[in-house]
């Protein structure tokens, strides 16, 4: 039989025989070495296991500002982590994967998107979410996002009725909007 050693530990370690196995669930690196039990013999050189994360299960929304004026730009990313919260980037996808799409009102518009986040601009004041997807993964907790009206830049005024009679009262009704 041999034994052994596994730098960082991981707990669940078999043996059989001549032959060792264990499941990693954290991203990084391992030195392994071999030895004989109840011996001086060990594999001084031993090996370097890599471990990278596993195929994204879960994603996160984050903003950089959960409220813009409307119209202002914000920053945000999605976060994509394996079954065990290991962090995903996005180097560690195969080759000419997919960026993250996102799941937004239609009053929010996307600017602009790359490997580390995206920019949005809301045009509708209220209160939205965005949630991030990456294939079939959506975040089930999806970023709160408020757009607050921007400075007045215009009024209409309203006539109800637009045509009277002399003496009939006239309902004037004034509607004031940001850019």
């Amino acid at each position: 039989p041999v034994g052994v050693t596994v730098d960082p530990e991981i707990e669940e370690v078999t043996i059989e025989g001549f032959t060792v196995t264990f499941t990693p669930t954290k991203i990084g690196t391992h030195a392994i070495n071999c030895y004989v039990p109840d011996s001086e013999i060990k594999d001084d050189v031993g090996l370097t296991l890599r471990v990278v994360s596993g195929e994204p299960t879960v994603v996160d929304t984050v903003l950089d500002a959960n409220s813009a004026v409307a119209g202002r730009y914000v920053d945000g990313r999605c976060l994509l982590f394996d079954e065990f919260e290991n962090p995903i980037l996005f180097s560690d996808l195969e080759s000419g994967a997919a960026l993250p799409t996102l799941v937004m009102d239609e009053s929010i518009s996307m600017n602009s998107q790359n490997e580390l986040g995206y920019t949005i601009r809301g045009t509708t004041a209220g209160d939205h979410t965005v949630a991030c997807q990456y294939g079939e993964v959506v975040d089930d907790t999806p970023a709160p996002f408020e757009v607050v009206p921007g400075p007045p830049s215009r009024t209409q005024t309203y006539l109800n009725p637009e045509t009277v009679y002399a003496t009939e009262p006239v309902g004037v009704s004034c509607s004031v909007y940001d850019a």
